[in-house]
């Protein structure tokens, strides 16, 4: 390739391939990674596409709409966690196609859409109605797609993705295929959760599910609880129920060619503690076990949220190991049991993601992202806590696949700057000097700015946009997926696409050469 050519070439060629390869059109046939921003605005609610560049910094490529409302706070003009959940905006890869799946939570939907292997934009297949209200967190796995309804009876709610053959346009974009949801699985907690005041198609942020996820491996739904800690007196004499601290996992699990959900497995947490979101790691070696992560915003305090000098209300990570095992009817059986929790040394870890052994936690007030280790077995260790920009107030944080180098990134979602936070993964040492203790920091580049609100003749603000994803493969698996041979081609480009790109090199190529440079 060109970059593995510039170590013959003298500075200047090496100089000129550089600003070559950076030219954007040359690169239009190339897989990239992105990350995605959920507005949450109403009328109309969209998602921001952005490209990720080798650096990890971001490119903004366009705002597409999802087909559905978001839920904003009119009570609150920072709009500051409006939906109380993470995982809003969720990205999978399935038969051979990238997928976002959204939540619009005002009019109680859920969208399908489409990601572009090299431009990144977005196409809306389906939006889908919901039985719940206010979804607030959404996961996907293969052809399978489950919401949370956060309010009223709190309920999970699954699909699956289809060929939608009553479509008007049943080749789909450029000749692919078009998709529907297909309802597939409903499972109503039974509560009774009281409205937001002003806001009846919303909860308390404090209250009912904190996200969804499914596991790795997809067999396995997880859901945690907030609890019931804040539930009021009149709330409670007004018949309002929550559901309590804790997790819930629904085996999943394959019959006919299908997959079906069975009986959830529950496991109590502390109310007071407030567990706020949850992840997953593979457990042992050799067997389906999982080991879920749960971030407690309260995890050292009973006081939460008059904490005081004598009432610190550390955060806290707790790990739990669940064993699956088949049992006689042809399901799974599920146990549930605690293994070990840990402090993060912050006062607000309100959402968590894991990667490579390690698990990063946003804490919304001090700006700050928390990183600890985790073994297949659950043991966990607190490492350090890194800053990532003052009144960043990150909202979630999620990571990306690697890039060609090896590099590894993380982005925020900074509501308090209204960007998507960039940080670089390093071990600790690199940045800042220090010796290598086995674990990471992290290196906080430029962010990238929110859309101003106006894409597709769409005004107001992006102002509390809550719902990140990005693409979780790496460069080379999605260049292997869509079968990318080298700089500006594909598999299957044209040979009238590729020449434009092929005289360009050429020319640049001579351009060198007559300024004396030469080439090697």
């Amino acid at each position: 390739s060109i970059l593995r050519s510039m170590s013959s070439l003298p500075s200047l060629s090496r100089a000129l391939l550089l600003a070559l390869a950076a030219v954007p059109s040359l690169g239009e046939n190339r897989p990239a990674q992105g990350v995605f921003q959920m507005s949450n605005r109403s009328p109309s609610n969209e998602v921001a596409s952005y490209r990720s560049l080798p650096d990890g910094s971001l490119s903004y490529v366009g705002t597409y709409l999802t087909g559905g409302v978001g839920n904003p706070d009119p009570t609150d003009p920072n709009s500051l966690d409006d939906l109380g959940s993470s995982n809003s905006l969720s990205y999978h890869l399935w038969d051979g196609a990238q997928f976002l799946t959204a939540v619009n939570a005002g009019d109680n939907t859920v969208s399908l859409m489409e990601v572009h292997p090299t431009t990144l934009e977005l196409t809306l297949h389906a939006v889908q109605a919901l039985k719940g209200i206010y979804p607030c967190s959404i996961t996907a796995f293969e052809d399978k797609v489950c919401t949370a309804d956060c309010a009223g009876s709190v309920m999970v709610e699954c699909f699956r993705i289809v060929a939608d053959e009553d479509s008007s346009d049943p080749d789909g974009r450029e000749g692919g295929p078009s998709f529907a949801l297909e309802p597939d699985f409903v499972h109503d907690f039974g509560f009774n959760s009281p409205p937001r005041e002003g806001r009846d198609n919303a909860v308390s942020p404090v209250f009912g599910p904190g996200n969804i996820l499914f596991s790795g491996d997809g067999l396995q739904l997880g859901v945690v609880m907030k609890g019931d800690a804040a539930l009021t007196p009149e709330e409670i004499a007004a018949g309002h129920t929550v559901p309590p601290a804790g997790f819930w996992s629904f085996p999943v699990h394959a019959t006919d060619g299908s997959s079906t959900y069975g009986t959830p497995e529950y496991f109590p947490l502390s109310d007071e503690t407030v567990p706020f979101a949850f992840s997953w790691r593979a457990g042992e070696e050799g067997t389906t076990n999982q080991i879920v992560l749960v971030l407690s915003i309260a995890g050292e305090s009973k006081d939460f949220p008059e904490c005081d000098e004598n009432a610190s209300c550390l955060s806290s990570v707790t790990s739990l190991q669940i064993i699956a095992s088949p049992s006689d009817s042809n399901a799974t059986d599920l146990a549930i049991a605690k293994v070990d929790e840990v402090p993060i040394e912050a006062v607000d870890g309100c959402w968590i993601e894991y990667r490579f052994a390690h698990w990063y936690t946003g804490n919304f007030i001090s700006d700050s992202v928390s990183i600890g280790t985790v073994t297949r077995s659950g043991e966990l260790e607190f490492l350090r806590t890194s800053p990532i920009g003052d009144g960043a107030i990150p909202n979630d944080v999620v990571q990306m696949g690697t890039k060609l180098d090896g590099s590894f990134y993380l982005y925020t979602e900074n509501q308090g700057s209204v960007s998507i936070g960039v940080h670089e993964v390093l071990e600790y040492g690199t940045i800042p000097k220090a010796p290598f203790d086995g674990g990471f920091t992290l290196n906080t580049k430029a962010s990238a700015a929110l859309p101003a609100g106006t894409a597709l003749g769409i005004t107001g603000t992006w102002r509390g946009a809550m719902g990140i994803a990005a693409t979780t493969l790496s460069e080379q698996e999605l260049f292997d997926l869509y079968g990318y041979a080298g700089v500006g081609t594909m598999a299957d480009t044209s040979p009238a696409s590729s020449a434009p790109q092929l005289a360009a090199i050429v020319s640049s190529l001579a351009l060198a050469m007559m300024l004396g440079v030469g080439i090697h």
